[in-house]
């Protein structure tokens, strides 16, 4: 890959033979590889952030029937950490875990298999779901997978989709900030094209917007890990339609009208406000009562 001032040169193998292609700039879609981003650009991991996946596909998983059975469906844990069980097909089913490093250290020295096993069989929920399951494909890890590029243009080049960043999957954000990211880029590029400007400055515009809508899904993400924030997000109803308003943020509503962003300040006020003192039931001490055995009363004997 060799930029110039008047283009830029790809030099390739196709089937044992070297090819060269030459264009006016170059688009990286090429997902996490960062086939560009690695070369012209530095990768930030999200230190808020830092957390692991382990993930397999099960056949045999039970699910909803009708139109529901394409359902994502998700389990939480008590240490922050929350399971996927995504449909892919008429049998088969990704379930995957996502948890914080430090909650997975303790697994420490376990197989990826061992350790998924584990995890299953210490969730309630999510034991259900696998008690009669096959896993079909081996066990699968990442880590520290959140991150966003320090430049997301320059000179001839712009980088679309996981190839500028990526974001913790909890709120499935990923598709559509990547969509958006390339269709924003297509202007970019079309627009430089035609006043003859491939430089970095052209593309200021398109890196602002790329960034701040990174930053904007961000925050929802970094709080899906604290647990004041879980308290108020799975309360069915809750005042000021503050939910509401975080589901329409969630649904790909980056640019949200001033009604919205009132309503998102104030959840978020009353997100810090559930950290001091508890204004809805903490999901935690529900868990713990679920959990305890019911308390029978003394029997008397005459």
């Amino acid at each position: 890959l060799t930029f110039e001032h008047d283009g830029v040169t790809v030099r390739f193998l196709a089937d044992g033979t070297q090819l060269e292609m030459r264009a006016a700039a170059i688009v990286d879609a090429s997902g996490r590889a960062g086939f560009v981003a690695r070369r012209r650009s530095e990768r930030q991991f999200d230190p808020q952030l830092r957390n692991v996946s382990l993930h397999a596909q099960y056949e045999d998983v039970p699910r909803p029937t009708g139109r529901r059975a394409g359902d994502i469906r998700m389990v939480m844990r008590p240490d922050r950490g929350w399971f996927w069980f995504i449909p892919l097909s008429a049998t088969v089913t990704s379930v995957g875990i996502v948890l914080p490093k430090e909650a997975h250290a303790r697994s420490a020295g376990a197989t990826l298999e061992q350790a998924l096993a584990d995890y299953l069989a210490e969730t309630p929920t999510a034991a259900a779901l696998t008690a009669h399951a096959r896993r079909v494909t081996p066990v699968r890890f990442d880590a520290d997978y959140s991150y966003c590029a320090r430049r997301f243009a320059g000179d001839r080049w712009l980088l679309v989709g996981d190839a500028g960043a990526f974001l913790d999957p909890i709120f499935s954000t990923g598709v559509f900030m990547a969509m958006q990211s390339g269709v924003d880029a297509a202007e970019a590029l079309d627009a430089a094209l035609a006043a003859g400007d491939l430089s970095a400055r052209r593309f200021a515009r398109y890196e602002r917007a790329t960034r701040a809508r990174w930053a904007h899904f961000r925050r929802f993400a970094v709080g899906f890990y604290d647990p004041a924030f879980r308290d108020l997000f799975f309360r069915p109803r809750g005042p000021f339609r503050m939910r509401e308003a975080v589901i329409s943020i969630l649904a790909g509503n980056w640019r949200p009208g001033l009604a919205t962003r009132l309503r998102i300040a104030l959840f978020f006020a009353f997100v810090a406000l559930q950290r001091r003192i508890a204004i809805a039931p903490r999901l935690g001490d529900l868990d713990a009562a679920a959990a305890s055995p019911p308390v029978r009363p003394a029997s008397h004997a005459a």
